[in-house]
């Protein structure tokens, strides 16, 4: 059964998966807890029609993170963490796609990266 409470939070968490390129061409993967405000469709909508960049959407909708740090046992003060997101470019594209993905499963492609490939 859905639970019409859970749609009507102002936020919802989700896990990002992000990916980091290494020396040699090897590739290190991570995840994270993000937390996103809840937006109505069409504004998500609105923020593709308007050629918003990822930076712009995740500095308008992520709120929070955890599970950020230098080790397991050294997670990173909340603050510095969301910084640490919001300055990588792996975790932002990463966070855009997992935002795009709760909130337009049907479309799940990432729209602002696909129509900006499409202009050649």
């Amino acid at each position: 059964m859905l639970n019409v409470d859970d749609a009507t939070q102002p936020t919802f968490e989700v896990k990002v998966l992000v990916q980091f390129a290494q020396k040699g061409g090897g590739v290190k993967q991570g995840d994270f807890m993000a937390e996103f405000k809840r937006k109505d469709p069409a504004e998500v909508d609105r923020m593709v029609n308007d050629d918003v960049t990822h930076r712009e959407l995740i500095d308008e909708v992520l709120v929070g993170v955890s599970g950020i740090g230098r080790s397991p046992s050294e997670p990173l003060p909340a603050d510095e963490a969301l910084e640490f997101v919001k300055k990588s470019p792996e975790c932002v594209n990463a966070a855009a796609a997992a935002f795009f993905k709760a909130t337009r499963a049907e479309r799940y492609v990432d729209p602002i990266s696909r129509k900006r490939a499409a202009r050649g």
